[in-house]
């Protein structure tokens, strides 16, 4: 069970009974709306949050937040894409997020090297990376290297593109330009700062596969906001819709995929259950946006362009419980289901009851006021959607649905689908909240009062 741990200690009851209970667990501060993600791996690549003592193997769409680390081994390679940013790890490399949310981004490089390079930066929140002899800011978007050194080794930041500047532990700061490196030696109490006017090296050859794959240049039909949209080009194409606009439509996928259906679901601290795709391009579309199947063929919806995009663990809506444990004819298979949101649709987490953030949430989808009202409060009510005397969600026919077991253990979502009668998924009521119902309570009357035993925030 090693995925369900990586990011959070939580019992299998506690976690599966929030389905359907409003939690208070973000009771100290909302979850950030922006975060990382971990965009490539070549090699062995090592993982570990705040909460864990050990690392675990890295996982290429895990989202990263402040507490997060990654090790990258000798002769392995990794990124991290964050918004309009890549940071490239060499082999080597320990990079931990020390701070990583709306308003900062400081990463700590302990060993190793990385190369940064950003096309929408914010002047006003430089990135700041904190080596063994003195703390780097990047002032301007564009292209950077830095290197931790060692005892014999300087510190080094050089500037392809940009400005920055390196601050030693005394608090000496030395200003870097473009086609500049700076080196740092000595030790905290002396150090030795020192300019060299000379181009900076070229990033290792063997990231030229990488560039052609993806496209990191300010993207034309979704905000640069948007983390993991660099992936999108390559494994697929965006069309005009007559309904919807523009919507992205993926090349290639598996026989039998939907949207959320190759991959697995980890608790990740403090958005709670996550979605983490297999695909390589499987992020974007599954934390901002919406899905709509058009002539059987499924279509991502960006989210609005000029609206700050907010990064949600996955933009589905639940159904299970013992409803659909009768349908199978077997209520210990105890199965929990769920399918992508549809075009203006509402999101509501579970790990939140701020309705500010819950608007901001879904502001992006184009969604009206007397319909967020409505949902918001139903899911006060604790009350379940039911499509039999309701408008259908559309999308619910294509429900995926998985025994608890299987969906608690991280297993992969793909060898453990269940097969279940379409007039059984289309009758099933919908959880107030996105979280998956209890296995043995029906979500058509549950009333629960907010649970004092719910997973906490970091």
């Amino acid at each position: 069970m090693r995925q369900l741990f990586r990011r959070g200690v939580v019992t299998i009851a506690t976690a599966i009974t929030v389905g359907f209970m409003w939690t208070n667990a973000m009771a100290q501060g909302e979850p950030p709306a922006r975060v990382g993600r971990l965009a490539f791996i070549n090699g062995t690549v090592s993982f570990h949050d705040d909460e864990q003592s050990g690392w675990t193997p890295a996982v290429v769409n895990t989202p990263l937040t402040t507490g997060d680390g990654l090790w990258t081994e000798p002769n392995a390679r990794s990124e991290i894409s964050l918004a309009g940013t890549r940071i490239r790890m060499e082999g080597g490399t320990q990079l931990d997020m020390l701070a990583l949310d709306d308003t900062q981004t400081r990463l700590q490089l302990a060993q190793g090297r990385i190369d940064v390079k950003s096309v929408a930066m914010d002047a006003n929140q430089p990135y700041e990376i904190v080596t063994p002899r003195g703390t780097v800011k990047l002032l301007q978007q564009g292209d950077y290297y830095v290197e931790a050194g060692s005892t014999e080794d300087p510190t080094r930041l050089g500037v392809r593109s940009g400005a920055a500047q390196i601050q030693a532990l005394n608090g000496q700061v030395l200003a870097v330009r473009a086609n500049e490196v700076a080196e740092v030696m000595g030790d905290g109490t002396s150090p030795q700062l020192r300019t060299i006017k000379t181009a900076p090296p070229a990033p290792p050859a063997y990231w030229a596969s990488r560039d052609r794959q993806v496209a990191y240049d300010a993207p034309q039909y979704l905000s640069a906001g948007v983390t993991g949209y660099e992936d999108l080009n390559a494994y697929g194409d965006w069309i005009n819709d007559g309904g919807y606009g523009r919507v992205w439509v993926p090349r290639s996928v598996p026989s039998g995929w939907a949207p959320y259906r190759t991959g697995h679901w980890s608790y990740v601290q403090p958005w709670g259950w996550t979605w983490i795709d297999e695909q390589p391009w499987g992020f974007a579309p599954y934390h901002y946006g919406r899905w709509a199947n058009r002539g059987n063929r499924w279509v991502w919806l960006p989210p609005q362009r000029d609206v700050r995009p907010v990064y949600a663990p996955a933009l589905v809506a639940f159904v299970g419980g013992t409803e659909l444990a009768v349908s199978l004819g077997n209520q210990s298979a105890a199965p929990v289901g769920w399918f992508p949101l549809g075009p203006r649709e509402v999101y509501v987490p579970s790990y939140t009851s701020d309705r500010e953030y819950y608007r901001r949430l879904n502001r992006a989808a184009r969604i009206e006021d007397r319909i967020l009202e409505d949902r918001w409060q139903r899911a006060q009510r604790r009350e379940a959607f039911m499509a039999n005397r309701e408008q259908a969600m559309i999308n619910q026919r294509f429900a995926t649905v998985v025994p608890t077991s299987a969906f608690m253990r991280s297993q992969p979502v793909m060898r453990s689908a269940l097969q279940v009668q379409p007039q059984a998924i289309a009758a099933a009521p919908v959880a107030p909240v996105a979280a998956p119902p209890a296995p043995t309570a029906s979500i058509a009357s549950a009333i629960a009062a907010p649970s004092t035993n719910a997973p906490q925030s970091k």
